[in-house]
């Protein structure tokens, strides 16, 4: 089974319900419950989920949600080691350069996000979501 990374806009895209992107991040949630492919997010992101998600659902819609997030996915801390790695990573973002070294980290295979083009030269395969479904 594939361990897949999604980055913070497919998850937002799944769970604000933003067209066009919605459909295909959904079917990549759907995959992840049912067990075909191992799905990973960053503890960054969740928080990032979090702050996006209160201003469209009720606090405790969105605590849901992320406990849901949770519990079907595994999550990746960001902790020193990550720190200091996207640090020396020296990309131009960051938040990018964290997301990598979460894939590195829990041992992925690729990357799902809609900024293919921010991860050029990531060691890990970089996909959107309807290039990995075609694939698929």
């Amino acid at each position: 089974m594939s361990r897949i990374l999604f980055d913070t806009n497919v998850l937002l895209d799944a769970l604000l319900n933003r067209a066009p992107f919605a459909d295909d991040a959904l079917e990549l949630f759907s995959r992840v419950e049912s067990g075909s492919i191992g799905g990973v997010v960053s503890s960054c992101s969740l928080t990032t989920v979090y702050y996006f998600g209160r201003r469209a659902f009720s606090e405790e819609t969105i605590r849901k949600d992320l406990a849901d997030l949770a519990q079907r996915f595994s999550v990746q801390p960001v902790d020193a080691v990550i720190v200091r790695r996207a640090v020396l990573r020296g990309g131009r973002d960051f938040e990018d350069d964290t997301i990598v070294e979460c894939a590195l980290a829990a041992g992925c295979q690729a990357i799902i996000t809609r900024n293919v083009r921010d991860f050029r030269g990531c060691p890990v395969e970089v996909m959107a979501p309807g290039q990995w479904l075609a694939a698929a």
